[in-house]
């Protein structure tokens, strides 16, 4: 009886650690590393030091780099983001100079943030560093 009750707890504490496990793998929280960028047929030695960080408090930081001349230029954007919907967050930056609405998909170590407006989508794609 007592090795019938180990092994069922220790099947429930198993399935209950792999599912933990897949909510914080899905999870948008995280620093990200830039990977590919729907206006870019390739990143450049300098774009692809932009990383995207969304803290576990609903804050984000941007740090985008830009090549000037021999140099690599980093702008940096920060604010807060909210979940509206599934898959579904606002992005809140001054710097943004509105609120900007984007689906992001998370799977395992790879997120791709969609955004749209009247004239255009842009995509762009992270791994988890």
């Amino acid at each position: 009886m007592k090795k019938t009750i180990i092994l069922t707890l220790t099947i429930i504490s198993l399935l209950s650690c792999s599912s933990s496990d897949e909510n914080l793998t899905n999870s948008i929280v995280g620093n990200w590393k830039i990977t590919s960028h729907s206006d870019l047929s390739t990143l450049n030695d300098c774009i692809e030091q932009s990383t995207l960080n969304f803290g576990s408090n609903s804050d984000f930081t941007i740090n985008f780099y830009e090549k000037n001349g021999d140099n690599c230029d980093r702008q940096i954007s920060t604010g807060n983001y909210s979940e509206t919907g599934t898959n579904e967050y606002t992005l809140q930056s001054d710097s943004f100079g509105s609120n900007e609405n984007v689906t992001v998909i998370v799977n395992g170590n790879n997120l791709t943030m969609k955004s749209s407006n009247s004239t255009t989508t842009r995509t762009i794609g992270y791994q988890r560093q």
